[in-house]
């Protein structure tokens, strides 16, 4: 009896972790304090998933679209994670080359086959990498050094390793510039105005439904996100 009472106890004092949000960041958390034996409770006003959300475009004759990240690169290993853990399809080659054509068919005037999404308010159109063949190339390698620093998130997270803020995470991974400083500042000498509004400015609308006024580190993972690192 004493055992049991006492194996009782340890159970009432088991944490429990309240999450504020049930999009992907909250269910995401969620899912590795269960993984670490925690009980956790989600909190969510709307709907589970957040962004995560499909809708029929245009009206007539509806495609359904993805309204929040269409596209997963491969350098976010946290989602090639939960892609094999929750058993997903990964499109690659003809299958994507397959969906591509198909939905331009079905969208028409509204989208173009291949290239990256790109919303200005108005209208959907895609920008293809001859739209901005050296632009494209230096965005990339722009892109590709802030993934690296980011990366580093993935072995101090192996090690346990906290932060107080924020700020001190992004401070240690060498990124904090980034997030006092909106991305049209920090493009504003590297590409043309073109460049940033028909590209950038386009995919961070899809992405995020701003444009480039938002933090440079917000951007990076857009831009990363649109197929500038990794493969989609």
């Amino acid at each position: 009896a004493a055992a049991g009472d006492e194996a009782a106890r340890g159970q009432d004092q088991q944490h429990t972790v309240a999450i504020v949000g049930g999009g992907i960041a909250g269910s995401a958390a969620a899912w590795f304090l269960r993984d670490e034996g925690l009980r956790v409770t989600i909190f969510e006003g709307q709907r589970v998933g957040g962004r995560v959300h499909e809708i029929g475009f245009p009206k007539h004759d509806p495609v359904m679209v993805e309204t929040g990240g269409a596209a997963i690169h491969s350098a976010n290993q946290h989602m090639s994670h939960f892609i094999d853990a929750l058993g997903l399809h990964r499109d690659t080659g003809d299958d994507v080359a397959f969906r591509k054509g198909w939905h331009a068919r079905r969208l028409g005037d509204h989208v173009s086959g291949g290239g990256v999404a790109s919303w200005d308010g108005q209208q959907l159109s895609t920008v293809g990498a001859m739209s901005f063949p050296l632009e494209l190339l230096r965005a990339r390698w722009l892109v590709d050094g802030v993934i690296r620093k980011w990366q580093k998130i993935y072995d101090l997270q192996s090690r346990n390793v906290s932060f107080e803020s924020p700020a001190d995470m992004l401070q240690s991974l060498g990124v904090a510039d980034l997030a006092n400083m909106s991305a049209g500042e920090w493009l504003k000498d590297k590409f043309s105005d073109r460049f940033v509004k028909q590209f950038v400015d386009g995919v961070s609308r899809v992405n995020y439904g701003q444009d480039s006024s938002i933090n440079a580190f917000a951007e990076s993972i857009s831009l990363a996100g649109a197929g500038l690192v990794g493969s989609l």
